[in-house]
């Protein structure tokens, strides 16, 4: 039996695991570089964690702890205004939207 092999399929043990960047990983470390204990929660954080004891080089759980959430998004973006009688449109302020939308809208926790 023959088998072809297609493309470089082998993990690489030069790049860094996938887990020190991730959202889902808690890392505790020692003294010794042998010393490191890896927690994976990508069931939630209700659920008891999961022992990974190897250099994870793929995962479907996978998520970037350096990209911003879409929630931190929400929270940071400017409001954008629509004044049909006017004709025109255009970012507010947050003086502004508190001024025009008194009662907020989703997500307006921030202080003006």
């Amino acid at each position: 039996m023959n088998f072809i092999i297609k493309g470089d399929k082998t993990a690489r043990q030069d790049t860094p695991a996938l887990c020190t960047t991730c959202v889902n990983s808690m890392i505790v470390k020692g003294v010794r570089p042998s010393e490191v204990s890896i927690q994976c929660f990508t069931n939630g954080p209700w659920t008891a964690p999961t022992a990974v004891h190897w250099h994870v080089t793929e995962c479907t759980s996978y998520v970037d702890k350096s990209l911003t959430s879409l929630e931190q998004m929400e929270k940071i973006a400017y409001r954008f205004s629509v004044d049909d009688r006017k004709k025109t449109m255009g970012f507010m302020t947050a003086t502004q939207w508190k001024s025009r939308h008194p009662d907020g809208g989703p997500g307006d926790d921030y202080e003006v």
